[in-house]
């Protein structure tokens, strides 16, 4: 039979008309058939509306098979190509990023390997006492002048990077040495104690006060007169809290008389005690000058904090001072060292006066094994000291361009892991967090 060949009038093709045509006795089998099929046709179709409507769109554009009047498939063109460029244009759209607040793209510089943590949904961390390395370096700071002024062929791997890196994100970049030590009292309040004020110290100041977010210093302790040691007192005014400049309140700076009389030849306006009448806001620190004496009896209390001084050799003939200091973890500096005198090692080795929780000490040149009329320890003196010490933990500073600081890490990790002591190389901007 051909669907073809019958006209349904629009009118029957309701449910109803079509069931009251099948009781009608003058309409033969044939028919009766034929409006059945109709029937079944309509209500298929109407099915698969209402399935239309309430179910997803398919993920892919496919052709959509509808019954035609002959009974053959046609393809619903409009509605496919539709599909086909709605789907193109998101193809060529660029992927839509997810807003992560502390996202930074692996290809960014400033990429790290760290996981990065939303300060805002993790708890503020107790206060707590800490140091911060201000510099790591020799004498003459790193990189080396000479090295980028006059090149050498292949140019110096360390000094050289200075060109190509900031300081914020160059290991290798070293200022002179001077630890900061901010000091959490049991009330919760910060004191902060800086030894030693470089050549290099107003440089350290722009870019370490500010982003460990110091505002001042309370007190300054001195280790020695040399100039990578005292020559940045000059700047120490501009961190000095505001009380000092109106005369109400002066910096406490601790120093041997030696170290004192040198000062007070290079710098004889620091020496004064009151500012002038018209020097409100002079540009001159206002210093408390404290003497003591470099004896490991005699110790002396510095913005809250016992220090107990630590002579060493520094050269045949020059003594200079490192520092203990720590009620509840104690800490050893040593910056600047050519050999530690035997009292001194008693009072900082573990089989001596009790074992350090972290050593803080000076290796300046990598190769050799150094020799009597040097000033420095070389990288051997250094470790065989470690071991004799025997710390929880060691940092070295003083280095000069002949370290590589990754690289050497590495190498001190693999003595580190054959000693049983963690020993690594400082860098600038290091802060430690360490219980005092």
């Amino acid at each position: 039979m051909d669907a073809c060949v019958v006209q349904v009038p629009e009118a029957a093709s309701t449910p109803r008309a079509v069931w009251s045509r099948l009781s009608s006795s003058s309409r033969s089998q044939q028919q009766q058939q034929l409006v059945k099929a109709v029937v079944e046709h309509q209500q298929r179709e109407k099915k698969k509306s209402l399935k239309r409507k309430t179910s997803f769109p398919p993920t892919a554009p496919s052709p959509t098979r509808v019954c035609g009047g002959g009974g053959g498939d046609i393809t619903n063109s409009k509605l496919n190509k539709a599909e086909q460029e709605e789907k193109q244009r998101t193809k060529s759209e660029p992927p839509k990023k997810k807003f992560f607040p502390n996202y930074v793209p692996r290809s960014s510089p400033n990429f790290s390997h760290q996981r990065r943590i939303d300060p805002a949904m993790d708890a503020a961390p107790p206060p707590s006492s800490s140091v911060i390395f201000l510099g790591t370096g020799c004498s003459g700071a790193l990189p080396d002048a000479r090295c980028l002024i006059h090149p050498s062929t292949p140019p110096c791997p360390v000094c050289s990077q200075a060109l190509s890196l900031p300081p914020e994100r160059n290991p290798n970049y070293r200022c002179n040495t001077s630890l900061l030590i901010d000091y959490c009292q049991d009330d919760g309040s910060h004191n902060y104690i800086l030894i030693d004020v470089g050549k290099t110290f107003r440089e350290q100041v722009l870019r370490w006060f500010s982003q460990h977010k110091i505002p001042y210093v309370h007190s300054i302790i001195l280790t020695h007169e040399h100039a990578d040691a005292v020559l940045g007192l000059d700047d120490v005014w501009v961190v000095q809290p505001s009380g000092c400049r109106n005369g109400f309140s002066q910096v406490p700076i601790f120093l041997t008389k030696f170290t004192m009389d040198s000062v007070a030849a290079r710098f004889p306006y620091l020496m004064k005690n009151k500012l002038e009448e018209d020097d409100e806001i002079s540009q001159i620190i206002q210093l408390d000058w404290k003497i003591i004496e470099g004896d490991i009896d005699k110790p002396f209390v510095s913005s809250g904090l016992e220090f107990v001084p630590l002579p060493v050799m520094h050269g045949e003939d020059y003594v200079c001072l490192g520092f203990l200091f720590g009620r509840k973890a104690r800490i050893a500096y040593l910056s600047d060292v050519s050999r530690i005198l035997p009292r001194t090692e008693h009072a900082i080795s573990k089989s001596g006066a009790g074992q350090l929780d972290l050593l803080v000490l000076e290796t300046n040149t990598l190769h050799g094994e150094g020799d009597p009329g040097s000033c420095h320890l070389t990288l051997t003196q250094t470790l065989n000291a470690v071991k004799r010490i025997s710390p929880k933990r060691a940092l070295l500073i003083g280095m000069n361009h002949e370290f590589e600081h990754h690289k050497e890490n590495q190498t001190l990790a693999e003595w580190s892991s054959r000693e049983g002591i963690p020993v690594q190389l400082a860098h600038d901007g290091l802060r430690v967090f360490i219980d005092l």
